[in-house]
């Protein structure tokens, strides 16, 4: 094979190879400083399931592979390190249900992350690696079925080409900046919404008690007619009416 054509058939086994390979990604980072905000006097149970704990992103760029970011450790450690600051009291959920009567917790707070975006230099031909999240707080009541609010939460981050050693630590230097700016947004803006908050429990409220009369006044209805039933059914023969006969001339 001429050496050309042998260099060129090696360029391509190269990009083809090049194209099956995974570029893992494993967001590791601490939060130990925590946003300087007024703390509410309200106390919360929040709830890691388990989806949110062990949160891969997996995404194949053509000519660039495969990606798998893992960003459940992270995520966890970002509202470990926030919720503290905002709340005066948090414990930790696997799962939603109802609050053990023993609790303080007067709200369950569930993080959902909603969405996870990230791009390369090669894709956008700019000098950066960007990550966006999407999250959505939902707050319940402590019965763990009454929905009171969604909080949209939103953060953003990148950093430079060639400023890093690898891409794998751009990918990740631009996911915690992401992780920071949800963080701060949400210590921020959370605090000033406690109006709304409190008339979102407030109908929330309402309507599980009117929830609760309609299943009452169901169940009510229901053992009434099952009681009808049971008398019609234990009435002796001699106690229905009976219609007079005619007598034959």
């Amino acid at each position: 094979m001429a050496p050309r054509h042998a260099t060129l058939a090696c360029l391509c086994l190269s990009l083809l190879l090049g194209g099956c390979t995974t570029t893992a990604v494993t967001v590791e980072a601490t939060f130990p400083e925590r946003p300087v905000v007024q703390q509410l006097p309200v106390a919360v149970a929040v709830v890691y399931d388990d989806d949110f704990q062990s949160y891969t992103l997996a995404e194949s760029i053509p000519q660039r592979g495969n990606w798998e970011i893992d960003l459940g450790a992270a995520q966890v450690a970002l509202f470990r390190a926030m919720l503290p600051a905002i709340f005066s009291a948090v414990t930790e959920r696997e799962a939603l249900g109802p609050e053990p009567e023993d609790s303080g917790a007067e709200l369950l707070l569930r993080p959902q992350l909603q969405d996870m975006q990230f791009s390369i230099p090669y894709q956008t031909r700019s000098n950066f690696f960007e990550v966006w999240l999407k999250y959505e707080i939902e707050l319940y009541e402590r019965d763990g079925e009454t929905l009171v609010a969604r909080y949209p939460l939103t953060g953003y981050g990148r950093t430079r080409d060639g400023f890093l050693d690898s891409a794998q630590v751009a990918i990740e230097q631009a996911a915690i900046t992401a992780l920071r700016d949800a963080g701060a947004f949400f210590a921020i803006e959370f605090p000033r919404n406690q109006d709304a908050l409190t008339a979102a429990r407030t109908r929330a409220q309402q309507l599980r008690a009117e929830k609760a009369r309609a299943e009452a006044d169901a169940e009510a209805a229901a053992e009434g007619a099952a009681d009808a039933v049971e008398d019609v059914t234990a009435a002796s023969p001699a106690d229905v009416p009976q219609s007079p006969r005619e007598e034959t001339p």
